[in-house]
């Protein structure tokens, strides 16, 4: 559930034109990021080792996806070295203060991820938390930050609500009007990621990613037909259009629409 999360959040932050910033480990990280690139949004990667190290070659191709679609990977380290838990809690001083706000997805009462958390309040940066199940151990820590002033949120709008004013004073002096944001997306027609089917991944595709491919043809369809056709919910389809677009299987189309490549 949070990894559909973070992939949710990623997609709806990126289609209100915000950038995401995430590291690339595989589960959470990822996910966001690929949330990101399947709305054509330009993720920012923050790595804990050099940019030639083989760090998470499962992930290969989510890193080459970030640099063709105009992100950046980002990191301090200047040779390859061994990644251990210090690593990762030195880069992610970086995630959260290149970010107007960190987001927890998920935070143990003992999680390196609370850490991303105090880093952000020590810096001034607004700190928001999905809440997860109610009595739920794995969202403990989540809880504690709740306690401690951060903001629950359930959807990239209201991430993006809190800072349209702001956006609006950089950007222009006309109110910016997040109603029905997410409703129909312009996505370009072309991914750019049509490549990636053939980076000798040796992916297997998912039991529903299977389902949705199963139904999708070459004339576009709404993603709401891909729900009732295949019956699965809403956050399990756009995690497949995900997983088959990053694999450049499928296209996406303006409207939420989505075709066979």
């Amino acid at each position: 559930a949070s990894v559909r999360a973070a992939e949710a959040f990623g997609y709806q932050l990126a289609s209100g034109g915000a950038v995401v910033v995430s590291g690339c480990a595989l589960g959470i990280d990822a996910a966001s990021l690929m949330g990101a690139l399947s709305a054509a949004g330009t993720p920012v990667s923050v790595l804990p080792t050099s940019l030639d190290s083989n760090y998470v070659v499962r992930n290969a191709a989510l890193r080459s996806s970030i640099l063709e679609r105009g992100g950046c990977l980002l990191t301090e380290q200047a040779t390859e070295q061994n990644i251990h838990q210090g690593t990762f809690q030195v880069r992610n001083r970086i995630i959260s203060g290149l970010s107007w706000g960190a987001l927890i997805i998920q935070a143990a009462r003992r999680s390196g991820t609370l850490i991303t958390a105090h880093h952000a309040q020590e810096q001034n940066r607004d700190v928001f938390v999905y809440p997860g199940k109610p009595g739920d151990e794995s969202y403990e820590g989540s809880r504690l930050l709740l306690e401690d002033g951060a903001k629950a949120v359930s959807c990239g709008e209201e991430i993006l609500e809190e800072y349209q004013h702001r956006i609006q004073a950089a950007r222009s002096s006309e109110p910016i009007d997040l109603t029905g944001l997410f409703d129909e997306l312009e996505v370009p027609a072309s991914s750019g990621l049509e490549e990636l089917a053939d980076s000798g991944t040796g992916r297997t595709l998912s039991e529903n990613a299977e389902k949705v491919l199963g139904v999708l043809e070459k004339t576009p369809v709404h993603v709401s037909m891909l729900e009732e056709k295949t019956g699965l919910p809403a956050s399990s389809v756009l995690a497949v259009l995900t997983e088959l677009e990053l694999e450049g299987i499928i296209r996406s189309y303006p409207g939420r629409r989505y075709s066979r490549a």
